[in-house]
């Protein structure tokens, strides 16, 4: 019961946080560039898209972890974790640049953007959840 209150919490702030990211993130672009800057609306909506998919899917397997493996190897999946959502960036910045090959900078200050904010947000969720399971005894 509480679990996943705690799971739909997280998501749904992870949403939030990501969904005012993208207008704010255009707001300022085209204040700064004009509006070349409003092309970047699919790629901020769909950059949206895949870090919340990672995160979701990160939340349910620190979850699991917890719950099946009682908290066994939380910490190194959540180092791999980061380090996949750092390549899955990296991959995603080359893929643009290589298929689209314009405005450039703007996509990866937009990449940059949801990659921290999924970032900063995981670590919160996931000491959270650390300090929620050692003040439980399972």
């Amino acid at each position: 019961g509480c679990r996943m209150s705690t799971l739909v919490k997280h998501t749904g702030i992870a949403a939030l946080a990501l969904l005012l990211a993208g207008p704010l993130l255009l707001l300022g672009e085209t204040w700064f560039m004009g509006r070349a800057a409003l092309q970047q609306a699919l790629p901020i909506s769909v950059l949206a898209a895949v870090f919340f998919a990672t995160m979701l899917l990160e939340q349910y397997a620190l979850r699991y972890l917890r719950r099946a493996k009682d908290g066994k190897g939380v910490t190194g999946f959540y180092l791999l974790s980061k380090m996949l959502r750092l390549l899955l960036a990296i991959a995603m910045l080359l893929a643009y640049a290589l298929a689209i090959r314009t405005n450039i900078v703007l996509f990866a200050v937009n990449l940059f953007v949801c990659y921290i904010i999924t970032v900063v947000l995981s670590s919160i969720f996931c000491v959270k959840g650390e300090q929620k399971g050692k003040t439980t005894i399972q």
